[in-house]
C-alpha cells in the first residue's frame, strides 16, 4: 500500500526503452575512434557528450533507423542485439535494470545491470544518474541532462570488463530512449 501511495502521489513515471548491443569489431586490434564515429554520424546531431569511468554517453536528437548512430557503427563491425527491455520508475526514484534478465539466451552479458535514477524538470527535461555495473562492481557511470525523446547512447565499454578473453575485439553499446508518462486521476 505504501508503495502504491508513493507512486500515485508522483504525477510522472519515467520509462527507459533500453537496448544493449555487442559490437564485434572488424579489426580487433584497432580501437574504435569515437571522435571519427561522431564526425561521420554528424557533430550537429550530438547534443552532449559525457565521459564516464569507462566509455562515454552521447546524447543525440531523435534518430531515424537508417541514419542512426548504430547505422554508423556498422562500418566498424557487426552489431548484435543481446538484450532489450523497459525500465519504469516514479520521478526521483532509483530502479535497477538487469540486462542479463532481458536476454534471450545464456550470454556473457548476463551479469550486467544498470542503476537508473531520474528527476523530471520543467519543459520535458530530465536529469539522470545512470550506472552500469556487474557483480564485481561499477563499470561506469554518467550524470546527464536531456530532453524527452533524445537518445542516450553509452559507447566504448570494452568486452574485457565481462570476459578478459574477449580482449579488445568486442565493445558494448547501450541505447536508452527516455519517455515520460504523466498520471492523471
Amino acid at each position: 500500500k505504501k508503495l502504491m501511495d508513493t507512486i500515485q502521489s508522483s504525477p510522472n513515471l519515467v520509462l527507459f526503452d533500453i537496448q544493449v548491443y555487442r559490437l564485434a569489431k572488424k579489426d580487433a586490434d584497432c580501437p574504435v575512434d569515437w571522435q571519427k564515429v561522431v564526425n561521420q554520424f554528424g557533430v550537429s546531431r550530438v547534443n552532449a557528450s559525457v565521459n564516464g569511468i569507462v566509455g562515454r554517453m552521447l546524447t543525440t536528437k531523435p534518430q531515424q533507423p537508417n541514419a542512426s548512430l548504430l547505422a554508423t557503427l556498422r562500418q566498424y563491425g557487426s552489431l548484435a542485439l543481446v538484450s532489450e527491455g523497459v525500465a519504469v520508475m516514479p520521478d526521483g526514484w532509483k530502479v535497477r535494470f538487469d540486462i542479463g534478465q532481458c536476454a534471450k539466451n545464456e550470454i556473457p552479458e548476463k551479469q550486467l545491470s544498470m542503476l537508473l535514477q531520474s528527476k523530471v524538470l520543467p519543459k520535458s527535461r530530465l536529469e539522470s544518474n545512470i550506472a552500469v555495473d556487474t557483480q564485481a562492481g561499477e563499470v561506469t557511470s554518467f550524470h546527464t541532462m536531456y530532453t524527452v525523446g533524445d537518445s542516450l547512447n553509452v559507447v566504448g565499454i570494452p568486452g574485457k570488463v565481462l570476459n578478459p578473453a574477449l580482449g579488445d575485439s568486442v565493445e558494448y553499446v547501450i541505447v536508452i530512449t527516455p519517455r515520460l508518462l504523466k498520471l492523471v486521476k
